[in-house]
């Protein structure tokens, strides 16, 4: 952990701390105001004691996980790792840029992921010798892997089989001589700044790349696959020349009309608003970082395809038979069938483009060998 991790660590527990206080004092102030002697002795000790406690416990909280970030800090060697170079760092702040993204960027930034190129977990500069180095044999087909949210790139190795190729690039590498790329990113921002920071990024790979790219495709899982449509989308608006590669855009239980959890955040926060002594909860709620709140939205660009370029879809239920009513109802426990088929808007989803994955869930199809037989058929060169 660097000094700069356990000083922001620091913060973030003081926060923490904090706003525990804060929400049993409000809490506590909306159960006084119902009390009929809020006017009398009650209330005049809630002023006088409970309110100073309060105001004490979230100084101290802050103060007291301050100091030790910062003891922690100074501790730290110099060339100590970083926490989103290890493979459990990298994993908790990737689930807490899901939740909080937006905020750790703003206040605790040496917490936040960056958007990059990653190879066994650390950082690719996109620089023609680091991209050499850290890809050798490189080949003039790029596929370019984008993880859901809360995710990193690991996830890709999820139910890996114990021999042979563990993820889709591994296979797609051998059986059709794609050089996979992975991506990590901060899935609490929003779509749209994520999908503008892809574009940059591949922008600057293939500017880097160390021999002429012919074609790019892109693979994104869940929250991945709407950067993925919106970076292609954003690419082809600017102008970059990245685009001109770009030949397949493959979505992966992708909520194109959004996601039913991420939906009912939204109107858990509302109901709970409407009650003083839950009010505070609902604040929590409604700091939900953007890229859950775009979650629950969708992407709602119906434009945001790019002329000659196929755009594929797969999607899971729980049940065989994507008709199935509970399948219907729940989908792959995340995302509804309809959602990830792009049902009911203008989405270039052809049907031969389509492909259903019964009686999986939301994270089987990250590595699946019937996912894969379809990826590779769709990708494999005309």
């Amino acid at each position: 952990m660097r000094a700069d991790e356990a000083r922001a660590l620091g913060a973030l527990a003081g926060a923490a701390v904090a706003g525990t206080a804060d929400i049993v004092a409000d809490v506590h102030e909306a159960v006084v105001a119902r009390t009929p002697a809020r006017g009398g002795p009650v209330g005049a000790v809630h002023g006088a004691i409970a309110r100073p406690v309060y105001a004490t416990v979230r100084g101290l909280g802050r103060a007291l996980a301050g100091a030790a970030g910062a003891g922690v800090g100074r501790s730290r060697p110099a060339a100590a790792e970083a926490l989103a170079d290890s493979g459990r760092g990298a994993l908790a702040l990737g689930a807490l840029a899901g939740l909080k993204g937006d905020r750790l960027e703003r206040e605790l930034a040496a917490l936040a992921p960056a958007m990059g190129v990653r190879v066994a977990g650390r950082a690719v500069a996109p620089e023609r010798a680091a991209l050499a180095a850290a890809f050798p044999g490189a080949g003039p087909r790029l596929a370019v892997f984008v993880h859901g949210w809360c995710e990193t790139e690991a996830a890709w190795r999820l139910f890996a089989p114990p021999e042979g190729p563990a993820t889709y690039g591994d296979r797609l590498r051998t059986d059709l001589g794609l050089t996979p790329v992975y991506v990590r990113y901060n899935s609490g921002l929003a779509v749209r700044e994520n999908g503008r920071r892809l574009a940059d990024l591949l922008e600057a790979v293939l500017a880097a790349w160390p021999t002429r790219v012919e074609q790019v495709l892109v693979i994104g899982h869940s929250m991945g696959g709407l950067v993925a449509l919106e970076a292609g989308h954003d690419a082809d608006r600017r102008g970059l020349r990245w685009v001109g590669a770009l030949r397949h855009v493959v979505c992966l239980a992708s909520p194109h009309h959004g996601a039913p959890l991420a939906k009912g955040v939204h109107a858990a926060a509302a109901a709970l608003a409407l009650v003083p002594e839950t009010r505070a909860f609902a604040r929590i709620l409604d700091e939900r970082s953007a890229g859950l709140c775009d979650l629950g939205r969708g992407p709602g660009n119906d434009a945001a395809f790019v002329p000659g370029v196929t755009y594929c879809a797969v999607t899971a239920t729980v049940t065989r038979d994507a008709a199935h009513p509970l399948g219907r109802i729940v989908g792959d426990l995340l995302v509804r069938e309809a959602s990830a088929s792009g049902r009911g808007r203008r989405m270039p989803f052809a049907a031969e483009h389509g492909h259903h994955a019964g009686g999986r869930n939301h994270l089987h199809v990250l590595n699946d060998p019937e996912v894969y037989r379809r990826l590779r058929a769709w990708l494999a060169p005309a």
